[in-house]
């Protein structure tokens, strides 16, 4: 009902519901005009072996990526977790595109969310 009352003009909207609710009544001709299902059709694992096999080798290459940390022991003999230089700095772009906007230079959201 929202989607009728935003999407279609304010005085075709009691029609549109109409014509909705006509759809719905009657589902043979309902498939050609409205979406009531959304079919989901992703890929499965075979079987629990392969799985298991491929987030192995997953994790030993992401190993590769993020470096051991060595724990640190303190003088009683407590484990102190090691400091962590960070690797780089990452602006926000969102808030630095509303600054941006202001001056008349934009992307667009769209654009933004994709950056």
């Amino acid at each position: 009902m929202s989607h009728l009352v935003r999407h279609t003009h304010p005085d075709e909207s009691l029609n549109k519901l109409e014509e909705v609710s006509y759809l719905l009544k009657n589902p043979e001709k309902c498939e050609q005009f409205l979406r009531t299902q959304i079919a989901k059709d992703y890929a499965k694992p075979n079987e629990d072996k392969e799985t298991a096999q491929a987030l192995n080798a997953i994790i030993e290459h992401a190993k590769t990526f993020f470096p051991k940390v060595e724990k640190k022991v303190d003088e009683e003999g407590n484990e102190v977790p090691a400091e962590i230089a960070p690797i780089a700095f990452l602006p926000d772009l969102r808030s630095d595109s509303k600054i941006y906007e202001w001056a008349g230079v934009s992307f667009g959201e769209y654009e933004t969310m994709l950056l």
